[in-house]
């Protein structure tokens, strides 16, 4: 009986330390998508810079964040159904319109977080993009639909994509191997134990 409770205890600390992050959603690849995580951050206090640096400082599986980078009307509709229906608000993404350097001339748009992502699907709302000069960064609104605004206003949160693993063996993660080790060793000696007192 004592084997089978540590054999059980085992398999639940197994289980804590492989269960670490819960709150990014996968588009998985067996449903059409491209294997990345996807959350949010709401903070009313971020700029864009803010949500940018909020977003690199994450990381998921081992890979990096970045603002989102929306390329498609497959994935545009995962975020809009996993991100902003459960989660209603405005959010910063990595769409940026760039210019010749004087603030007027554009250049167009493009995703800043500079992970080879091409600028070519668009989902604006009404009467976006402006074309106000200040207006050069991309904000996602809870309806899905995209606006051009302004950066440095602090209203929205942002949402950070996370690229999916690479493909590697099936090694146990190191949180896991060190409650592994000492959870064998429990085994051991609960069976030792059960041997002593079978003999005495």
């Amino acid at each position: 009986m004592k084997l089978i409770k540590g054999f059980i205890f085992l398999v639940l600390l197994t289980f804590i330390a492989t269960s670490g992050y819960a709150t990014p959603v996968q588009w998985k690849v067996a449903d059409g998508g491209n294997g990345h995580w996807y959350d949010f951050g709401y903070d009313s206090s971020r700029t864009k810079a803010g949500c940018k640096s909020w977003a690199e400082s994450l990381t998921y599986n081992g890979q990096a964040g970045y603002l989102v980078t929306i390329t498609s009307d497959d994935e545009q509709a995962f975020i809009y159904t996993n991100i902003l229906i459960p989660n209603p608000g405005r959010y910063y993404t990595g769409g940026k319109r760039w210019d010749e350097g004087d603030g007027v001339t554009p250049l167009g748009w493009s995703w800043d977080h500079g992970n080879g992502d091409a600028w070519g699907y668009t989902n604006w709302g009404s009467g976006q993009p402006s074309t106000a000069s200040a207006n050069d960064d991309l904000e996602i609104q809870a309806d899905g639909t995209w606006r051009a605004i302004d950066g440095y206003i602090t209203h929205s949160g942002g949402i950070v994509e996370f690229d999916a693993a690479p493909q590697t063996s099936a090694v146990p993660e190191p949180a896991t191997m060190l409650l592994l080790g000492p959870g064998l060793i429990g085994l051991a000696v609960l069976t030792r134990k059960k041997r002593l007192n079978k003999n005495s």
